[in-house]
Protein backbone atom coordinates (compact mmCIF):
# COMPACT_ATOMS: atom_id res chain seq x y z
CA UNK A 1 0.00 0.00 0.00
CA UNK A 2 2.83 2.39 0.77
CA UNK A 3 4.48 1.65 -2.58
CA UNK A 4 1.35 2.60 -4.53
CA UNK A 5 0.77 5.76 -2.50
CA UNK A 6 4.34 6.85 -3.19
CA UNK A 7 3.92 6.66 -6.93
CA UNK A 8 0.53 8.37 -6.78
CA UNK A 9 2.02 11.42 -5.08
CA UNK A 10 4.83 11.58 -7.65
CA UNK A 11 2.31 11.53 -10.46
CA UNK A 12 0.55 14.54 -8.97
CA UNK A 13 3.86 16.41 -8.72
CA UNK A 14 4.70 15.66 -12.35
CA UNK A 15 1.35 17.02 -13.52
CA UNK A 16 1.82 20.10 -11.36
CA UNK A 17 5.25 20.76 -12.89
CA UNK A 18 3.87 20.40 -16.40
CA UNK A 19 1.26 23.04 -15.68
CA UNK A 20 3.81 25.40 -14.13
CA UNK A 21 6.08 25.08 -17.16
CA UNK A 22 3.19 26.15 -19.37
CA UNK A 23 3.29 23.25 -21.78
CA UNK A 24 0.58 24.92 -23.86
CA UNK A 25 2.15 28.40 -23.78
CA UNK A 26 1.72 30.75 -26.76
CA UNK A 27 5.26 32.04 -26.24
CA UNK A 28 7.10 29.91 -28.78
CA UNK A 29 8.56 30.16 -32.28
CA UNK A 30 5.10 30.42 -33.87
CA UNK A 31 3.98 33.51 -31.96
CA UNK A 32 4.88 35.98 -34.73
CA UNK A 33 3.19 34.00 -37.52
CA UNK A 34 0.04 33.56 -35.40
CA UNK A 35 0.06 37.28 -34.58
CA UNK A 36 0.29 38.23 -38.26
CA UNK A 37 -2.38 35.75 -39.35
CA UNK A 38 -4.86 36.95 -36.72
CA UNK A 39 -4.91 33.74 -34.66
CA UNK A 40 -3.45 35.79 -31.80
CA UNK A 41 -4.10 39.41 -30.88
CA UNK A 42 -1.96 41.91 -29.03
CA UNK A 43 -4.26 41.36 -26.03
CA UNK A 44 -3.52 37.61 -26.17
CA UNK A 45 0.23 38.25 -26.26
CA UNK A 46 0.10 40.39 -23.10
CA UNK A 47 -2.65 38.22 -21.50
CA UNK A 48 -4.86 41.22 -20.75
CA UNK A 49 -8.58 41.87 -21.48
CA UNK A 50 -9.60 44.28 -24.25
CA UNK A 51 -10.77 46.86 -21.70
CA UNK A 52 -7.45 46.86 -19.82
CA UNK A 53 -6.05 50.27 -18.92
CA UNK A 54 -2.48 51.41 -19.54
CA UNK A 55 -1.35 50.55 -16.01
CA UNK A 56 -2.54 46.93 -16.35
CA UNK A 57 -0.91 46.67 -19.78
CA UNK A 58 2.33 48.11 -18.43
CA UNK A 59 2.43 45.66 -15.51
CA UNK A 60 1.77 42.69 -17.81
CA UNK A 61 4.51 43.91 -20.17
CA UNK A 62 7.10 44.20 -17.39
CA UNK A 63 6.32 40.68 -16.15
CA UNK A 64 6.82 39.25 -19.65
CA UNK A 65 10.03 41.27 -20.16
CA UNK A 66 11.52 39.61 -17.08
CA UNK A 67 10.63 36.17 -18.48
CA UNK A 68 11.52 36.56 -22.16
CA UNK A 69 14.17 39.29 -22.42
CA UNK A 70 16.99 37.90 -24.62
CA UNK A 71 19.58 38.73 -21.95
CA UNK A 72 17.86 36.73 -19.21
CA UNK A 73 15.86 34.00 -20.97
CA UNK A 74 17.33 30.67 -22.07
CA UNK A 75 14.58 30.14 -24.63
CA UNK A 76 16.03 29.95 -28.16
CA UNK A 77 13.08 31.98 -29.44
CA UNK A 78 13.34 34.67 -26.76
CA UNK A 79 14.38 37.43 -29.20
CA UNK A 80 11.39 36.76 -31.50
CA UNK A 81 9.01 36.49 -28.53
CA UNK A 82 10.36 39.70 -27.00
CA UNK A 83 9.84 41.64 -30.26
CA UNK A 84 6.17 40.53 -30.36
CA UNK A 85 5.71 41.46 -26.69
CA UNK A 86 7.19 44.91 -27.27
CA UNK A 87 5.12 45.46 -30.42
CA UNK A 88 1.94 44.57 -28.49
CA UNK A 89 2.88 46.96 -25.68
CA UNK A 90 3.68 49.84 -28.08
CA UNK A 91 0.36 49.54 -29.93
CA UNK A 92 -1.88 49.08 -26.88
CA UNK A 93 -0.33 51.97 -24.92
CA UNK A 94 -0.68 54.37 -27.87
CA UNK A 95 -4.25 55.71 -27.88
CA UNK A 96 -4.39 56.34 -31.64
CA UNK A 97 -2.86 53.02 -32.68
CA UNK A 98 -5.01 51.11 -30.18
CA UNK A 99 -8.21 52.73 -31.47
CA UNK A 100 -7.40 51.75 -35.07
CA UNK A 101 -6.38 48.25 -33.98
CA UNK A 102 -9.64 47.75 -32.05
CA UNK A 103 -11.61 48.91 -35.12
CA UNK A 104 -9.82 46.29 -37.20
CA UNK A 105 -10.62 43.57 -34.63
CA UNK A 106 -14.30 44.54 -34.65
CA UNK A 107 -14.37 44.37 -38.46
CA UNK A 108 -12.94 40.84 -38.35
CA UNK A 109 -15.55 39.76 -35.78
CA UNK A 110 -18.44 41.18 -37.82
CA UNK A 111 -17.14 39.50 -40.96
CA UNK A 112 -17.01 36.10 -39.24
CA UNK A 113 -20.34 36.44 -37.36
CA UNK A 114 -22.74 33.79 -38.78
CA UNK A 115 -25.78 35.62 -37.38
CA UNK A 116 -25.29 38.51 -39.81
CA UNK A 117 -26.88 37.56 -43.13
CA UNK A 118 -27.83 39.57 -46.17
CA UNK A 119 -31.48 39.89 -47.14
CA UNK A 120 -32.48 38.29 -50.37
CA UNK A 121 -32.71 40.77 -53.24
CA UNK A 122 -35.16 40.73 -56.15
CA UNK A 123 -38.38 40.06 -54.22
CA UNK A 124 -41.41 41.42 -56.09
CA UNK A 125 -43.93 40.92 -53.29
CA UNK A 126 -44.23 44.61 -52.16
CA UNK A 127 -44.49 45.78 -55.75
CA UNK A 128 -47.14 43.17 -56.64
CA UNK A 129 -49.26 44.08 -53.60
CA UNK A 130 -49.15 47.76 -54.47
CA UNK A 131 -50.16 47.08 -58.07
CA UNK A 132 -53.05 44.84 -56.91
CA UNK A 133 -54.36 47.57 -54.58
CA UNK A 134 -54.28 50.11 -57.40
CA UNK A 135 -56.09 47.71 -59.69
CA UNK A 136 -58.86 47.19 -57.10
CA UNK A 137 -59.33 50.95 -56.71
CA UNK A 138 -59.49 51.35 -60.46
CA UNK A 139 -62.17 48.69 -60.91
CA UNK A 140 -64.27 50.09 -58.03
CA UNK A 141 -64.15 53.61 -59.43
CA UNK A 142 -62.07 54.98 -56.55
CA UNK A 143 -59.21 56.76 -58.31
CA UNK A 144 -56.51 58.08 -55.97
CA UNK A 145 -53.81 57.36 -58.49
CA UNK A 146 -53.40 60.94 -59.57
CA UNK A 147 -52.63 62.05 -56.01
CA UNK A 148 -50.28 59.10 -55.48
CA UNK A 149 -48.55 59.79 -58.78
CA UNK A 150 -47.92 63.39 -57.74
CA UNK A 151 -46.45 62.22 -54.45
CA UNK A 152 -44.34 59.70 -56.29
CA UNK A 153 -43.02 62.40 -58.64
CA UNK A 154 -42.20 64.68 -55.73
CA UNK A 155 -40.28 61.86 -54.05
CA UNK A 156 -38.30 61.17 -57.23
CA UNK A 157 -37.56 64.89 -57.61
CA UNK A 158 -36.31 65.16 -54.03
CA UNK A 159 -34.06 62.11 -54.47
CA UNK A 160 -32.68 63.52 -57.74
CA UNK A 161 -31.98 66.92 -56.15
CA UNK A 162 -30.24 65.24 -53.21
CA UNK A 163 -28.03 63.26 -55.60
CA UNK A 164 -27.07 66.42 -57.50
CA UNK A 165 -26.15 68.28 -54.30
CA UNK A 166 -24.15 65.29 -52.99
CA UNK A 167 -22.27 65.05 -56.29
CA UNK A 168 -21.34 68.74 -56.19
CA UNK A 169 -20.13 68.44 -52.61
CA UNK A 170 -18.00 65.43 -53.53
CA UNK A 171 -16.43 67.34 -56.43
CA UNK A 172 -15.67 70.37 -54.25
CA UNK A 173 -14.32 68.58 -51.18
CA UNK A 174 -13.08 65.40 -52.85
CA UNK A 175 -9.37 66.14 -52.43
CA UNK A 176 -9.78 66.86 -48.73
CA UNK A 177 -11.64 63.58 -48.16
CA UNK A 178 -9.03 61.62 -50.12
CA UNK A 179 -6.17 63.06 -48.09
CA UNK A 180 -7.89 62.31 -44.78
CA UNK A 181 -8.63 58.75 -45.91
CA UNK A 182 -5.07 58.14 -47.04
CA UNK A 183 -3.62 59.39 -43.75
CA UNK A 184 -5.91 57.11 -41.69
CA UNK A 185 -5.06 54.10 -43.85
CA UNK A 186 -1.34 54.73 -43.52
CA UNK A 187 -1.62 54.86 -39.72
CA UNK A 188 -3.64 51.63 -39.64
CA UNK A 189 -1.12 49.44 -41.54
CA UNK A 190 1.11 47.03 -39.61
CA UNK A 191 2.58 44.74 -42.27
CA UNK A 192 6.00 43.13 -42.62
CA UNK A 193 6.35 44.32 -46.24
CA UNK A 194 6.11 47.95 -45.14
CA UNK A 195 8.72 47.46 -42.44
CA UNK A 196 11.19 46.20 -45.05
CA UNK A 197 11.05 49.57 -46.86
CA UNK A 198 11.47 51.62 -43.71
CA UNK A 199 14.81 53.13 -42.72
CA UNK A 200 16.60 50.67 -40.42
CA UNK A 201 18.90 51.87 -37.63
CA UNK A 202 20.95 50.30 -34.85
CA UNK A 203 19.30 50.61 -31.46
CA UNK A 204 19.82 49.39 -27.90
CA UNK A 205 17.26 48.49 -25.24
CA UNK A 206 17.52 50.77 -22.21
CA UNK A 207 16.55 48.50 -19.28
CA UNK A 208 15.85 51.51 -17.06
CA UNK A 209 13.65 53.64 -19.35
CA UNK A 210 12.33 50.44 -21.05
CA UNK A 211 12.73 52.06 -24.49
CA UNK A 212 14.65 51.26 -27.65
CA UNK A 213 17.08 54.15 -28.21
CA UNK A 214 18.97 54.88 -31.44
CA UNK A 215 22.75 54.52 -31.67
CA UNK A 216 24.28 57.50 -33.48
CA UNK A 217 27.58 56.81 -35.24
CA UNK A 218 30.44 56.89 -34.32
CA UNK A 219 29.17 56.31 -30.77
CA UNK A 220 28.24 52.97 -29.20
CA UNK A 221 25.58 51.73 -26.79
CA UNK A 222 26.40 52.47 -23.14
CA UNK A 223 27.23 49.67 -20.74
CA UNK A 224 25.02 48.75 -17.79
CA UNK A 225 27.53 50.36 -15.44
CA UNK A 226 27.38 53.64 -17.38
CA UNK A 227 23.57 53.62 -17.22
CA UNK A 228 23.60 52.99 -13.46
CA UNK A 229 25.93 55.93 -12.95
CA UNK A 230 23.89 58.20 -15.24
CA UNK A 231 20.59 57.35 -13.52
CA UNK A 232 22.29 57.49 -10.09
CA UNK A 233 21.46 53.90 -9.20
CA UNK A 234 23.43 51.77 -6.73
CA UNK A 235 25.99 49.36 -8.26
CA UNK A 236 24.06 46.35 -6.92
CA UNK A 237 20.66 47.48 -8.31
CA UNK A 238 18.59 44.27 -8.81
CA UNK A 239 16.62 43.36 -11.92
CA UNK A 240 19.04 44.77 -14.49
CA UNK A 241 20.65 42.60 -17.22
CA UNK A 242 24.40 42.02 -17.37
CA UNK A 243 24.70 43.17 -20.99
CA UNK A 244 22.90 45.64 -23.24
CA UNK A 245 20.87 44.24 -26.16
CA UNK A 246 21.50 45.90 -29.55
CA UNK A 247 19.56 45.08 -32.74
CA UNK A 248 18.68 46.67 -36.07
CA UNK A 249 15.07 47.89 -36.26
CA UNK A 250 12.87 50.49 -38.06
CA UNK A 251 13.70 54.06 -37.09
CA UNK A 252 10.08 54.97 -36.34
CA UNK A 253 10.03 52.33 -33.59
CA UNK A 254 13.02 53.85 -31.76
CA UNK A 255 13.51 56.86 -29.49
CA UNK A 256 16.11 59.59 -29.31
CA UNK A 257 19.03 58.40 -27.14
CA UNK A 258 19.60 59.85 -23.70
CA UNK A 259 23.20 58.70 -23.31
CA UNK A 260 25.77 56.96 -25.55
CA UNK A 261 29.39 55.86 -25.20
CA UNK A 262 32.37 57.37 -27.08
CA UNK A 263 34.98 54.61 -27.59
CA UNK A 264 37.62 57.07 -28.84
CA UNK A 265 37.54 59.25 -25.75
CA UNK A 266 36.52 56.35 -23.49
CA UNK A 267 33.72 58.29 -21.81
CA UNK A 268 29.92 58.56 -21.93
CA UNK A 269 28.21 61.19 -24.08
CA UNK A 270 24.99 62.76 -22.82
CA UNK A 271 22.55 63.65 -25.61
CA UNK A 272 20.68 66.90 -25.07
CA UNK A 273 16.91 66.49 -25.42
CA UNK A 274 14.81 69.02 -27.35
Amino acid sequence: MYYRSYFSINHVKILHNLVNKRSFSIYNGEIQSKLRSGKLTYYDVLSVPQNADKITIREAYLKLVKLYHPDTSRDKNSRLIFICIKESHDVLTDSGKRRLYDQKLRQYKLKDDPSIKKHRAGSKEPFDLERWERYKRYTSGTRHDSHEDNTHLLTIGAIFLTCVVATLLCLIFGEVFVKLTESSVIDDVYEDDDVKHEHMVNAFFNPISLKWERIIAPFEAPTVAVLKKYYKLPPDEPGLPKNITTIEMPRNQTNRPTILYDPRKNKPIIILQN
